[in-house]
């Protein structure tokens, strides 16, 4: 893919000639693969209107380098409520094409147009109550409940050519079956049958986490103890969790330590794109990298999360409130 920095990068070559001579100018021409016959990325599928669009609009956030969303037209977000509530800040200046002000009632109704026609927006539409401008600058995103990740993660690998990648739902659901039928139509509508499984309760957690490549704890709501992710790591798999109530004190991951030194990954609650990159990271470590966060992993359980100094430390709370 060309993209505008490659475009704006480009720079004619000097001709050979003397110091006092002005350089002249060179022309770039870029013939693509089809005719341009629609501006609109959000009506049309052909990858020439992709390329185009992402050359010449802005969007809200956006995909550096490093494969992490960065704020582009946006300052910045918060998220309140449990991950209920989204609250997005547009950055000063910003001005369309004839100079009249981007307002945040424009990013709504661009958002509500662009979520009647992409298939993640629409399956996060069915979380969603309210989308609506807060003021000129900001506008907010209610969810009914907080956003699960994982399938929406799981199509973002698809999209990105990841189709030998197969993730198993493991868990009784407890008698929640308006939940595990929202779980099979948003399988369903990302296309995604052969690559989410929902296998139910397994009684060998052990040679589950064994046979996984990667374990993930992506809470959306915050949780007390992350025991799956201690026993993952217990295992040598690499976990990824969310930044989301004590579960990730149980891994090793930057800023705490260095990267070469984790034992597994922290994501940011309710962000597919990230846990996405996640597991492209863990799925693509070599043998010798994955060995050595198998027993950075274990050491770090058998340390800190082993029966006898989980008890020990426990005893040793209640000796200090009672004054033993």
């Amino acid at each position: 893919m060309l993209t505008r920095r490659h475009l704006l990068a480009a720079a004619g070559t000097a001709l050979a000639a003397p110091a006092a001579q002005a350089q002249r100018a060179q022309v770039l021409r870029f013939v693509p693969h089809a005719n341009l016959t629609s501006l609109d990325p959000v009506w049309t599928t052909a990858w020439i209107t992709r390329y185009h669009g992402y050359a010449v609009y802005d969007t809200l956030y956006s995909i550096g380098a490093d494969l992490v969303p960065k704020p582009q037209m946006c300052a910045g977000h918060r998220v309140e409520d449990d991950g209920r509530r989204w609250v997005f800040t547009l950055r000063d200046g910003l001005r369309f094409h004839d100079d009249t002000p981007v307002l945040a009632r424009d990013c709504v109704a661009s958002i509500r147009r662009w979520a009647r026609r992409d298939s993640f927006g629409s399956t996060m539409m069915q979380s969603v109550a309210e989308i609506a401008a807060l003021d000129d600058r900001r506008f907010e995103i209610r969810l009914t409940k907080p956003f699960p990740l994982l399938i929406d993660a799981m199509a973002k690998l698809k999209q990105q050519g990841h189709e030998d990648v197969v993730a198993v739902l493991a868990g009784d659901p407890q008698g929640r079956d308006n939940y595990v039928r929202q779980l099979d139509q948003r399988i369903s509508q990302h296309g995604l049958e052969g690559s989410v499984l929902r296998v139910g309760h397994c009684s060998d957690m052990p040679a589950a986490f064994m046979a996984a490549s990667v374990v993930t704890v992506p809470s959306i709501e915050p949780e007390a103890f992350g025991r799956s992710a201690v026993e993952a790591q217990a295992m040598g798999t690499p976990v990824i969790v969310s930044e989301l109530g004590a579960v990730p004190e149980t891994v090793l991951a930057p800023p705490e330590v260095p990267a070469r030194e984790r034992s597994g990954w922290r994501i940011p609650p309710n962000d597919p794109e990230a846990l996405a990159n996640a597991l492209t990271e863990a799925l693509i470590l070599g043998a010798s990298g994955r060995d050595a966060l198998a027993n950075r992993a274990r050491k770090h359980v058998e340390k800190y999360f082993s029966l006898d100094r989980m008890v020990g430390d426990t005893l040793a709370i209640y000796a200090e409130l009672f004054g033993a």
